[in-house]
C-alpha cells in the first residue's frame, strides 16, 4: 500500500519531468524559429546579391535557394524583358546535375520570344566570368534585334525582383515573369503583387473570356499598363495550362 510520502515523491518526479520536457520543447521551438528566420534572411540576401554582385557563385546560390523554396521551376526560371517592345526576353534556368558523371550544376540563359519560343541559349560555364557570359548573351540578343545593347543591370535586377515577389505568397510561384509594378506571371496565370489586393486570374480564363481584359482593367486599383502587359504575356505563352512537366 502506497504511503502519502511515496505518492508525493512520485508526483514530484512527474512534475519535474513535465517541466523538463516543457523547457526542452520551448528551447527546440525557439531554435527552430531562429533558424527559419535566419534562412529567410539568407534567401533575401542571396536574391539581393544578384543586383549587386552577380558572380556565377552568387547566381547559383540564389537559384538553388529559389528551387528549394519552390519559387521557380529548375528547368524554367524567371525571365526578363530585354528589348524594346515585347519581343525578346532572357530566361535563366538551373540544372542541378546535367551530367551525372561530372555533377556540375548548369546555369543557362535562354533567349526567347514573347510566346516562349527559344531562339538561343548561353551556358554559364565555370571558367567564364560574368563579363564573358554577358558578352556572349549580348551578342546572341543582337542577332535577333536591331543590335540592341543588353542592359545587364536590368537583367539581374529583374531576376532578383521576380524571386523576391515569388517569396511573398504561394500564389506568386512558380514565377516566370514580372510586369511591374503590379502583376506577376506564374505557371498558371497572372496574380497581383505589391500593395494591391491579392487577385488571381488563370491563363485559361483569360483566353476563354474575351471580356476579362476590360473586366480586370476597369478596377480602380489596377495599374492599366502593368495589367495590359501581363494580359499580353498570359495570352501569348504557349505552355500555359496544357503543357506537361518534363519527365525526370
Amino acid at each position: 500500500m502506497e504511503t502519502k510520502s511515496s505518492v508525493d515523491a512520485l508526483t514530484e518526479r512527474v512534475t519535474t519531468f513535465e517541466q523538463g520536457v516543457e523547457r526542452r520543447i520551448d528551447e527546440v521551438a525557439a531554435a527552430v524559429s531562429s533558424r527559419l528566420a535566419q534562412e529567410s534572411d539568407q534567401d533575401l540576401a542571396a536574391f539581393d546579391s544578384l543586383a549587386g554582385a552577380p558572380s556565377r557563385a552568387a547566381v547559383l546560390e540564389a537559384l538553388v535557394r529559389a528551387v528549394d523554396m519552390g519559387l521557380i521551376r529548375p528547368w524554367r526560371g524567371p525571365r526578363v524583358l530585354v528589348s524594346e517592345g515585347f519581343s525578346i526576353f532572357v530566361r535563366v534556368d538551373y540544372d542541378e546535375d546535367p551530367d551525372p558523371f561530372h555533377g556540375e550544376e548548369e546555369i543557362t540563359f535562354v533567349v526567347e520570344e514573347l510566346d516562349g519560343s527559344q531562339l538561343e541559349s548561353v551556358t554559364w560555364d565555370t571558367d567564364l566570368s560574368v563579363d564573358d557570359v554577358m558578352v556572349r548573351l549580348g551578342r546572341a540578343i543582337q542577332r535577333h534585334t536591331s543590335r540592341e545593347v543588353l542592359d545587364v543591370r536590368t537583367l539581374f535586377a529583374g531576376i532578383r525582383d521576380a524571386l523576391v515577389v515569388a517569396s511573398t505568397h504561394p500564389s506568386r510561384r512558380p514565377i516566370l515573369q514580372l510586369c511591374p509594378p503590379q502583376w506577376a506571371i506564374t505557371d498558371t496565370g497572372v496574380v497581383s503583387y505589391g500593395k494591391s489586393p491579392l487577385y488571381e486570374v488563370s491563363a485559361r480564363k483569360l483566353r476563354a473570356d474575351s471580356h476579362m481584359e476590360n473586366h480586370v482593367g476597369a478596377k480602380t486599383w489596377v495599374d492599366r499598363d502593368s495589367w495590359e502587359g501581363a494580359y499580353v504575356v498570359a495570352c501569348a505563352l504557349d505552355w500555359f495550362d496544357d503543357k506537361p512537366e518534363p519527365a525526370f
